[in-house]
């Protein structure tokens, strides 16, 4: 922009078209929020035939970029504290929608690692929440990463712990250094990483499940298996074993 500040255009074509005062009140409100880990969005623009956000650029990109495509420097930054910092990040992140958008059954909705951007300092600041109030209901299901849980895929239903599957999911990815399955079209590619880190944690392998850029920190291996237990637990088939978010909350910060 002509003051210096760079931004994203994200064109979100699968919006639907609600009222114009109903879109315009829903944009406001995500415009009014202020936590350290939400992206705030700065402008928007609405048509019948084309909706984008506009947002303050993110110099490192997105979680999934820097863990899974960035060059060596950038991903080797990506030490064991800067894992857990943005795995706490993340975790206040989505407590915060939860409170504020606590009137939906699926507070999130969409939260994935490309969703997730990292300022300089690697701070996580969550985006796409809560669109699904917004969304086209002819593409939802496809556009939306808690419509992937397994509740979705077994009864069509997306209840609150439908985010914290997607939690979970964006915890063993950072844990692992692997692609989830889950994110790709029709489970084309990547690792199914729910069965992978259930199956070697019940064989009593949860170390060969670490990412060894971070595994050869060997001090904080206790910290870094009870992370990974706590995203196994996130992403539960039954959601009724499932964490609550509240709980996974506290239990992340009480790791040091």
């Amino acid at each position: 922009m002509v003051n210096g500040l760079a931004v994203v255009v994200k064109r979100m074509s699968w919006l639907t078209s609600l009222r114009k005062d109903e879109f315009h009140a829903k944009m406001r409100r995500f415009g009014a929020l202020n936590h350290n880990n939400i992206l705030t969005p700065l402008a928007y623009h609405c048509r019948k035939e084309e909706k984008l956000i506009v947002s303050e650029y993110m110099p490192k990109g997105s979680l999934s970029y820097v863990l899974l495509g960035a060059k060596d420097v950038v991903r080797s930054n990506l030490n064991w504290p800067t894992r857990l910092k943005i795995i706490k990040g993340i975790a206040q992140g989505l407590s915060f929608i939860h409170k504020e958008f606590a009137i939906y059954e699926v507070p999130h909705g969409n939260l994935k690692s490309s969703n997730v951007l990292l300022s300089e300092n690697y701070d996580p600041l969550l985006s796409d929440y809560n669109f699904q109030i917004l969304a086209n209901p002819n593409h939802v299901a496809q556009a939306l990463f808690a419509y992937k849980s397994p509740e979705y895929i077994q009864y069509q239903q997306v209840p609150s712990k439908s985010d914290v599957f997607c939690l979970g999911i964006i915890i063993l990815e950072i844990m692992t250094g692997k692609v989830p399955s889950q994110y790709l079209s029709n489970n084309d590619g990547g690792i199914d990483i729910m069965q992978w880190v259930q199956t070697l944690i019940s064989e009593d392998c949860a170390l060969e499940l670490i990412d060894p850029e971070i595994a050869k920190d060997e001090s904080s291996i206790d910290s870094m298996l009870q992370v990974l237990e706590l995203g196994a637990s996130c992403v539960e088939s039954n959601p009724d074993k499932r964490l609550h978010l509240n709980e996974v909350v506290t239990r992340i910060e009480e790791v040091s």
